[in-house]
Parts: structure tokens; sequence; C-alpha cells
């Protein structure tokens, strides 16, 4: 089915949310951007707990971009120019010593919670994102699973929102779509591109 295909990716290994709500699409209720938002949302959210934690780990893990390289220059930071890799959050243009360290984090986080470390990166640099999987350590296993489920709706709003060129999704449905580290498909190619944690 043509919904499926379209949009099975926004969530990784996410086509039975698609299926669930296809149906849906006969009456119209999911032609706006927004009402689709939130329907996914709600679909993933009551969704049972073994199905969403199926999500969360298939979600790429953060820690297969991060890699040794230079940084952008101050000029390219500053007007937003970069280059294909931009959206990870620097984790791909590490020093040898923020590599190790972000490695040792990245180690701690996976044996105390199992996941992968999901987090939505555009606009952030790698001192924010290197921040937050700290501080993500200290969470419980239930406050981490809530935040990674929040930080999965915020990349699938904001391929959605690419995919279907809907800048007013912001705000839209119970966890409004933010702008993340995906790379969403133009024109009529499906939104499942490459992911980004």
């Amino acid at each position: 089915m043509r919904f499926v295909a379209t949009y099975g990716g926004l969530y990784d290994d996410g086509a039975w949310l698609a299926e669930a709500l296809a149906p849906r699409t006969d009456d119209g209720s999911l032609d706006d951007a927004g009402a689709l938002y939130a329907a996914f949302v709600d679909a993933v959210e009551t969704a049972p707990p073994l199905d969403q934690m199926r999500l969360m780990r298939a979600h790429p893990d953060l820690i297969d971009k991060a890699a040794v390289g230079e940084a952008r220059s101050p000029a390219d930071a500053a007007t937003g120019d970069t280059d294909d890799r931009s959206n990870s959050g620097g984790i791909d243009r590490c020093t040898p010593e923020e590599y190790a360290t972000i490695e040792a984090l990245h180690a701690r986080y996976r044996k105390r919670f199992g996941l992968p470390f999901i987090l939505a990166t555009r606009g952030l640099d790698l001192g924010r994102v290197m921040a937050a999987l700290q501080a993500r350590l200290a969470h419980d296993f239930d406050a981490e699973r809530r935040t990674a489920l929040s930080e999965l709706h915020k990349i699938a709003g904001a391929r959605l929102a690419a995919f279907t060129a809907a800048p007013d999704l912001q705000g839209a449905g119970p966890e409004a779509p933010q702008e993340d580290a995906q790379e969403a498909p133009a024109g009529d190619q499906s939104p499942d591109g490459p992911s980004q944690s």
C-alpha cells in the first residue's frame, strides 16, 4: 500500500505503525501533516512496551557516527553552511580525546539501558551531545525510556516535516516535532532515508 511505503520509515522499523494507521486514510482524517504526526505519536505511545522497545532498538546508534575529524570552520558554523554530515551534532568531527570520552560514555549507556543512545541532534554541537549523554546516564530506566521515545518523536516529526514541506508541524500533536539530525528525502521519495540519532 502506498501509505505504508511512503510513511513506514518515519520511525525506524516502524512499517507496522503505518499499517495500523492506513485504514484511517480513507476518511481523510490524516490528510493534514499535523494530524498525521499526532496519529503516529499516539500509535507509538499506546503501543505495548515491547513494541516501543523494538522501535528504540531499531534506531541507528549515535556512536556509529562518531569519528575523529576536522571541525567545521567558524564561518560555516555561523552561516549554517555545512556538508552532508552537518546534522550529526559534531560527533563525526571529534578530537581523539573527545572520541575516547564519548565512546566510554556510550559504553556505559549501552550497559545501563540496553538501548542505542537516541538524540535529535540538529542544532546541537558536540559539547551539548556529550552533555546530554552524560546527563541521561543518571536516569532510571523508565525516565530514560520516556526520554528516548520523546527523541524518536522529534526525529519522526522532523522527517515528516521535511518530507511534506510542512513547517507548521511545529507545535502539532502531543509532542511537537523539532529539527533533528535526519536528512529527510525530498520530492516523491519515501521518508525512510538514512537515519541519524
